[in-house]
């Protein structure tokens, strides 16, 4: 019984600690860009989305900042700049198979 309420004592100030970088079930705060983010921005299914949507080859992405969320993968907004010149935010999943799909691109702001 006393091994539970440590683990309860040390799950509550776990959760303390956390609660305000993370909310269940909704994206986390804005992070600066690492090696996850640029590594999806620069993926080949991102930059043929961002090609499609531009209508120009896409030379460089940059990542400004992003957020994420877990789910049965993990859901990714990316605020980012094209080529040096065009705002962009992007919304792509990660399956568990770390398949990668963009559901969102929008120009010309970032969040």
């Amino acid at each position: 019984e006393v091994s539970i309420v440590r683990s309860k004592k040390a799950l509550f100030a776990f959760a303390l600690t956390f609660r305000s970088r993370m909310m269940c079930g909704g994206f986390g705060s804005a992070q600066p860009a690492n090696e996850t983010s640029n590594a999806i921005a620069n993926s080949n299914e991102v930059k043929e989305a961002l090609r499609q949507k531009l209508g120009q080859e896409v030379t460089s992405v940059e990542v400004v900042k992003f957020t994420s969320q877990v789910v049965a993968g993990m859901n990714f907004r990316i605020a980012a700049r094209v080529n040096n010149t065009t705002d962009v935010t992007l919304g792509v999943f990660r399956d568990l198979q770390m398949n990668l799909r963009v559901n969102s691109c929008d120009i010309g702001h970032t969040f």
